[in-house]
């Protein structure tokens, strides 16, 4: 999460990648790329919107019926998005240092 973190405010940071400032709130989801984008050779672009689309569905339906706070399901939402892109971004740049790629870790 804290090459997500840091760059919290939004925007790309340089390095392929892009993050909403702010994914998630009370009652909303930023989902599929305007959530979040990596780098392309990712391969993971298609499942990862179709993943936030779920996951934001998902938790609307356990909101609407009373399972879940709105506060809690964006915090859920912003934690599954953070995590997932900060794995793919972990493993990017081991796949991109050892092919001796400059730039991308």
């Amino acid at each position: 999460m804290d090459a997500y973190r840091r760059g919290a405010r939004g925007g790309q940071d340089g390095r392929g990648r892009v993050l909403s400032g702010a994914p998630a709130g009370p009652g909303w989801f930023v989902v599929g790329d305007a959530g979040a984008q990596l780098d392309p050779a990712s391969s993971h672009g298609v499942l990862r919107a179709l993943l936030s689309g779920w996951t934001a569905g998902s938790l609307t339906a356990a909101v609407a019926d009373g399972a879940l706070d709105p506060r809690q399901a964006a915090a859920t939402y912003r934690q599954w998005l953070y995590e997932g892109a900060e794995r793919d971004i972990h493993h990017l740049a081991g796949t991109y240092a050892r092919i001796g790629a400059q730039g991308f870790g």
